[in-house]
């Protein structure tokens, strides 16, 4: 089912939920798959431009020729049946990102 109009909320913390995620990618290199989960709703932000691919474990690498999320933007993304997702750093220096889990409300 699709969503059409939502208001997404954090979901909750404690020891039944998947605690925020964070960590670093390297210039001009790529994560390590990042397990999310098969549909589940999250928030996904970077101090730098990423480029983002979602996909089932095996995921290959993203590019630069991935879509784009400029630094600084909050993404928001239901993962479907995929279950993790790879960020690229295409700048210079290393970017810091964040992954907040998120509800729908």
């Amino acid at each position: 089912m699709a969503t059409q109009t939502a208001i997404f909320v954090p979901a909750p913390s404690g020891a039944s939920s998947t605690p925020d995620l964070n960590g670093t990618v390297n210039a001009t290199s790529a994560s390590a798959e990042i397990v999310i989960g098969p549909d589940t709703v999250f928030a996904l932000n970077a101090n730098g431009d990423v480029n983002i691919i979602i996909g089932q474990s095996g995921v290959k690498a993203p590019t630069a020729a991935n879509f784009r999320i400029p630094s600084g933007v909050i993404a928001t993304y239901d993962t479907g049946t995929s279950d993790r997702i790879r960020i690229f750093n295409p700048g210079g220096g290393t970017i810091t990102y964040w992954i907040q889990f998120l509800t729908r409300s």
